[in-house]
């Protein structure tokens, strides 16, 4: 079943329709653009096993591309802008943006317009797009889409609240951070950390006014299962709740009042908002979301008891995790046994299967490779809002901030797979400034002395003081006013601190954290600083346990696009592409896996024609038995990425259209 939506621009030019064609869908987009906006659009569709190519408008300009990973990816929607140009004494598309179905977004091709008028073209319910029509001449004056509607599972729920510019975060693993600013009372800004695969993707809507306040989730073990709202009668929102699977409530956001609404589908979990920002305040307008089906758990396989028929059955059942097993001797073989499980948010212990002997039980204790955490309360005041950073896997830093009568500003610095996470900003910066204590790498926090009194002006009490302890006996100063009344945050087997919450508004009203009850061997991977220019995005696609292959794209210029696949824990993952890819398209090195693995990578950068800005423009990945190509022209400043003892197993840089700045992650070579 197919829809027709659009098409949206002017009504000159010859009308086009490549629905017609029977095609089933769109490998790649190649978009024109001049100085007016878009001359040009051409689209690579497959037909019948074999790929065709349309095209619409004129080539005036400069021609850029779109690929998917086809067929498995497709464009759910077009986002866009026309608007009337002189030189065509018409109106043609200004803008195009394309998204897709795994989250991705695409560049903005054309050229912007102050005055203009915004446009989406999307299907029902994420729907695939198969085909474009619309109407071009000169240049590209309106445009269109044929969608597909498959039986996708995702829900996309429409968005709630007034009119304005329609945006649309597309679909992802997760969300992981949201950012709520206030502007006037009402919502004026939101921004989204999202989840996809290892990486983290942010969308921020709407105009900050006010310092936005956070909100965290405790991605993948935890997801947002609702969000609830309130619009005025002038289509602001005015307030905004999110709920998790946790049973965790965000804080209210704004302000409740106006007409209600609810963002939830049961058995699913939030992978991305949509909405609209307002006209005129460009505040937060209406909020939609999409949902997807929550994972189901792989089930557990039941083998065979082997052995003799003799006794009474008995069946454990089973759990997350084995604990601890006892086992008794006999005289002539095992008389008893009994195990203790871990179900996820506690140990159940079994029942004794068989007959305890005077020559007693031995004890085994497994270590769980699932992090047990305990969450230890909050304690101190009872003012400002909750705010609660999540688990992690440890802490690298602890910022605070002193006030005239105590602590007035806490921000941690969090490790979490082997990356440095910031957490949010709790409380309000003064003029005293702020102290910070810092972690070894080898070392984590076991415990956290905190004080806390009335203070004079505060309806409660508020913490004074905090003072760190660690597992190598290293104690912080105290950090702020030290006073009588006091509690000690710690787990009682002297446990890891991963995580801090408590409640927050002009000071630091309150302080609890999370510990992990059994400790893990800190990861031992290292970042290397990254060598280039600081132009452009930084990504970080993080630490795996080895790199199986590269991929490098040219342009003109210098390197344009890289992308890696990795291994982690036998399972392959496909990074992410940092970079555009041009008409010349990839270069592929592949690692014999995993008796191969990378030592060093070896690169020049250079200054380009025209800019300022450094671009990598030569790269050669050396491994323990073999040196690759050179990917690129070798010009201008040599350097080379590598430790020691140590292979390389992530990447991380600096890209926009080119490639700016390149480092490395590295392990330890063991056999």
């Amino acid at each position: 079943m197919s829809q027709k939506v659009g098409p949206f621009g002017g009504n000159k030019g010859d009308a086009f329709d490549d629905g017609v064609f029977g095609y089933k869908g769109v490998k790649k987009v190649i978009v024109g653009e001049n100085q007016n906006g878009v001359d040009c659009i051409k689209i690579e569709y497959e037909k019948d096993g074999t790929f065709e190519t349309q095209m619409h408008g004129s080539v005036t300009g400069i021609l850029k591309e779109f690929e998917l990973n086809y067929p498995d990816e497709y464009i759910t929607s077009i986002q866009g802008t026309y608007s009337d140009v002189a030189r065509y004494n018409t109106t043609i598309v200004k803008t195009l943006t394309f998204k897709t179905s795994h989250g991705r977004t695409s560049p903005t091709f054309g050229k912007p317009a102050f005055f203009h008028t915004d446009f989406v073209v999307e299907g029902k319910g994420g729907a695939k797009l198969i085909g474009f029509h619309g109407r071009s001449g000169s240049a590209l004056d309106s445009i269109g889409a044929h969608f597909f509607a498959s039986s996708s599972p995702l829900k996309q729920l429409e968005p709630h609240g007034g009119a304005g510019a329609a945006w649309d975060d597309g679909v992802y693993d997760g969300v992981s951070k949201i950012f709520v600013g206030l502007s006037s009372g009402n919502i004026g800004y939101v921004k989204f950390e999202y989840v996809k695969g290892t990486t983290s993707v942010m969308h921020s809507h709407g105009k900050i006014s006010e310092e936005p306040k956070e909100f965290k989730v405790d991605s993948p073990s935890e997801y947002i299962t609702s969000v609830e709202g309130t619009y005025s009668i002038c289509g602001d929102v005015t307030s905004l709740t999110f709920k998790t699977s946790k049973g965790r409530n965000s804080p209210v956001f704004g302000r409740v009042s106006g007409s209600k609404f609810i963002l939830a589908v049961k058995d699913h979990m939030l992978v991305g908002f949509r909405g609209r920002n307002g006209v005129l305040l460009n505040g937060l307008a209406a909020l939609g979301a999409h949902f997807a089906p929550v994972p189901v758990p792989v089930p557990a396989k039941k083998l065979e008891a082997k052995g003799g028929n003799g006794g009474a059955a008995w069946d454990d059942g089973f759990y997350e995790d084995v604990r601890k097993i006892y086992v008794g001797q006999g005289d002539s073989g095992v008389a008893f046994v009994k195990f203790e499980y871990d179900s996820g948010k506690k140990l159940i212990s079994g029942d004794g299967h068989g007959k305890k002997s005077l020559l007693g039980t031995e004890e085994d204790l497994f270590k769980s490779k699932q992090k047990m955490t305990q969450k230890v309360e909050a304690q101190g005041g009872v003012g400002g809002d909750v705010w609660d950073d999540g688990v992690h896997d440890g802490v690298r830093k602890v910022h605070v901030g002193q006030g005239q009568d105590g602590v007035s500003f806490i921000n941690v610095v969090y490790e979490k797979d082997s990356q440095e996470v910031e957490g949010g900003e709790h409380g309000k910066k003064s003029l005293l400034g702020i102290e910070t204590f810092e972690v070894d790498a080898d070392d984590y926090i076991i415990a956290v002395q905190v004080t806390y009194d009335k203070i004079f002006g505060y309806d409660s009490d508020v913490i004074t003081s905090i003072t760190f302890y660690t597992s190598k006996g290293k104690t912080s100063p105290p950090y702020g006013l030290d006073t009588e009344k006091k509690f000690l945050l710690k787990e009682k087997n002297g446990g890891k601190l991963v995580g801090f919450h408590g409640r927050a508004g002009e000071v630091l009203y309150a302080l609890g954290a999370y510990f992990a009850t059994e400790t893990t061997p800190m990861s031992p991977a290292k970042k290397l600083p990254a060598v280039g220019d600081n132009e452009g995005t930084a990504w970080d696609d993080g630490a795996y346990d080895g790199v199986k292959k590269i991929y490098v794209g040219h342009a003109q210029d210098g390197i344009s696009v890289v992308k890696f696949v990795y291994d982690k824990g036998s399972e392959e993952i496909i990074g992410d592409e940092h970079g555009n890819t041009t008409l010349l398209g990839f270069e592929e090195f592949e690692l014999d896996y995993p008796s191969e693995y990378i030592t060093a990578v070896e690169g020049t950068y250079d200054k380009i024609y025209g800019s300022d800005a450094m671009v990598i423009n030569m790269l050669r990945f050396k491994t323990n038995k073999q040196t690759s190509a050179p990917f690129g022209i070798e010009a201008g400043t040599p350097f080379e990425l590598k430790e020691e003892g140590y292979k390389i197993v992530g990447f991380h840089g600096k890209v926009s259209e080119l490639l700016h700045q390149f480092g490395v992650h590295v392990l330890p070579i063991t056999n």
